[in-house]
Order: C-alpha cells, then structure tokens, then sequence
C-alpha cells in the first residue's frame, strides 16, 4: 500500500471529497494525482492533511506499516506455496496458488512505485 491509497482510504472513511480532505493545504487536482500514485507529497503538507481531519500521524503510519506486514505475509505464503508445490509435483498445490495469485490484489500495487 501507498501513501496515497491510504490517504484515499481516509477521505473515503470520512467521506469527503478530495476538495473537502486538503481544503487549502494543496491543490485537489495535485491531491488526486497524489492519490493514484502519480505525485508524491511533502512530508509536511502531509501532516498537514492530516491534522486538518484529525487523523493521528502515529494512527495513519501504523496502518501504513500493518498492510506492508500483511502484503509479506501473503509474498511469503505465495513462496511457501510454490517451493512446496514444485519439490512434491502437486498439481491441486499449483491449482491453489493460481488462485492466490489471481486474488491478490497486492501483486498490481506493487509494479507501482511506492512511498
């Protein structure tokens, strides 16, 4: 996860718009860019964000770092997978990683450049 899908996260949480979420902190055309991975953000026009919606910086870092725990804790089930699957030739174990690997939606964010 980004910063900018988590910010996203946020504003969809507290359902606001992306005007509503920066009020005049930065522009909502950089904001939006921001949120789809394209423009990264200032350390302090982050905290910023933040503290104009009340969102506690250590709250927002610590749900920044439980979803990187869980996308290695879903890379490293991914590996185990295939390590077992390859050494015992167990086509059902081949089956199932195919569709761990469909459904983890991780795999697209992570061709992106994270933050």
């Amino acid at each position: 996860m980004t910063i900018g899908e988590l910010l996203r996260d946020y504003r969809i949480k507290k359902e606001k718009k992306q005007k509503e979420f920066v009020g005049n902190i930065i522009s909502p055309s950089y904001y939006s860019k921001i949120e789809k991975n394209k423009h990264q953000i200032s350390a302090s026009d982050l905290i910023k964000i933040l503290h104009y919606n009340n969102i506690s910086i250590t709250e927002f870092f610590s749900n920044f770092n439980q979803a990187d725990k869980q996308n290695q804790s879903l890379i490293e089930k991914i590996s185990n997978l295939m390590t077992e699957a390859y050494y015992q030739v167990n086509k059902d174990k081949m089956r199932n990683l195919k569709k761990l690997y469909r459904t983890a939606t991780y795999l697209k964010r992570s061709k992106k450049n994270k933050y």
